[in-house]
Protein backbone atom coordinates (compact mmCIF):
# COMPACT_ATOMS: atom_id res chain seq x y z
CA UNK A 1 0.00 0.00 0.00
CA UNK A 2 1.42 2.96 -0.82
CA UNK A 3 0.16 6.57 0.86
CA UNK A 4 -2.69 7.14 3.10
CA UNK A 5 -1.60 10.60 4.44
CA UNK A 6 -4.16 12.62 3.65
CA UNK A 7 -2.66 15.66 1.67
CA UNK A 8 -6.28 17.37 1.35
CA UNK A 9 -6.42 17.87 5.27
CA UNK A 10 -3.80 16.54 7.50
CA UNK A 11 -0.48 17.20 6.06
CA UNK A 12 -1.36 20.72 4.56
CA UNK A 13 -3.65 21.83 7.08
CA UNK A 14 -2.95 20.04 10.55
CA UNK A 15 -0.74 20.68 12.86
CA UNK A 16 2.47 18.52 13.40
CA UNK A 17 0.80 17.12 16.66
CA UNK A 18 -2.07 15.78 13.85
CA UNK A 19 0.48 14.68 11.41
CA UNK A 20 2.08 12.64 13.94
CA UNK A 21 -1.12 10.81 14.81
CA UNK A 22 -2.57 10.19 11.50
CA UNK A 23 0.86 8.94 11.07
CA UNK A 24 0.87 6.26 13.68
CA UNK A 25 -3.00 5.38 13.22
CA UNK A 26 -2.00 4.59 9.48
CA UNK A 27 0.70 2.18 10.68
CA UNK A 28 -1.34 0.59 13.14
CA UNK A 29 -3.67 -0.37 10.86
CA UNK A 30 -1.86 -0.93 7.97
CA UNK A 31 1.72 -1.54 8.89
CA UNK A 32 1.71 -5.45 9.29
CA UNK A 33 4.14 -7.87 7.45
CA UNK A 34 5.80 -4.62 5.31
CA UNK A 35 4.18 -3.72 2.13
CA UNK A 36 3.29 0.24 3.18
CA UNK A 37 4.90 3.17 1.76
CA UNK A 38 3.75 5.41 4.69
CA UNK A 39 2.99 9.01 2.47
CA UNK A 40 0.64 10.69 0.33
CA UNK A 41 0.01 8.84 -2.80
CA UNK A 42 -0.24 12.42 -4.55
CA UNK A 43 2.01 15.07 -4.93
CA UNK A 44 3.32 17.46 -2.06
CA UNK A 45 2.25 21.07 -3.01
CA UNK A 46 4.35 24.07 -2.25
CA UNK A 47 1.90 25.04 0.32
CA UNK A 48 2.36 22.16 2.91
CA UNK A 49 4.55 23.10 5.84
CA UNK A 50 8.01 21.91 5.53
CA UNK A 51 7.81 21.20 9.54
CA UNK A 52 4.63 18.56 8.56
CA UNK A 53 6.59 16.57 5.96
CA UNK A 54 9.75 16.41 8.36
CA UNK A 55 7.29 15.15 11.36
CA UNK A 56 5.73 12.59 8.82
CA UNK A 57 9.29 11.17 7.63
CA UNK A 58 10.63 11.13 10.97
CA UNK A 59 7.30 9.62 12.94
CA UNK A 60 7.24 6.76 10.33
CA UNK A 61 10.96 6.46 10.92
CA UNK A 62 10.94 6.36 14.46
CA UNK A 63 7.51 4.26 14.84
CA UNK A 64 8.60 1.48 16.97
CA UNK A 65 7.65 -1.79 14.88
CA UNK A 66 7.56 -4.25 17.46
CA UNK A 67 4.45 -2.49 19.12
CA UNK A 68 2.03 -4.11 16.54
CA UNK A 69 2.49 -7.12 18.18
CA UNK A 70 0.01 -9.10 15.66
CA UNK A 71 -2.94 -8.23 13.62
CA UNK A 72 -4.86 -5.24 14.66
CA UNK A 73 -8.10 -6.38 16.02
Amino acid sequence: MHGGVSLQKTLTFGTPADVRAEVEQLIRSCGYNGGLVVFPSNVIQPDTPLENIITCFHTARDFDLTSLGGLPS
